[in-house]
């Protein structure tokens, strides 16, 4: 459920979650934008979240004791991050 909330909280910040199918109960990967990837990883540093980028996705792995105050920790860094994208 975790894994769903994040996806769902994360795609109108145009960050393109992997397909339902391709999750697993424990990871995402959400596509990146090329101008967002320079903003994500200090923006969610800052937050205390941590995440990993492969490629052009970010991975997240929520471990089962994520609350939803730390999913809203981590969609407001994602926030940050695409706003500081946007402003430059």
């Amino acid at each position: 459920a975790v894994i769903a909330t994040i996806a769902e909280r994360t795609s109108p910040l145009g960050l393109t979650p992997n397909p339902a199918a391709q999750r697993g109960p424990h990871l995402l990967g959400l596509a990146v934008p090329d101008d967002v990837r320079d903003t994500v990883l200090p923006a969610l540093a800052a937050a205390d979240c941590y995440a990993a980028l492969r490629g052009r996705s970010l991975r997240i792995s929520p471990h089962l004791h994520v609350t939803d105050t730390d999913v809203d920790r981590l969609v407001q860094a994602l926030q940050d991050a695409t706003a500081a994208s946007r402003t430059g």
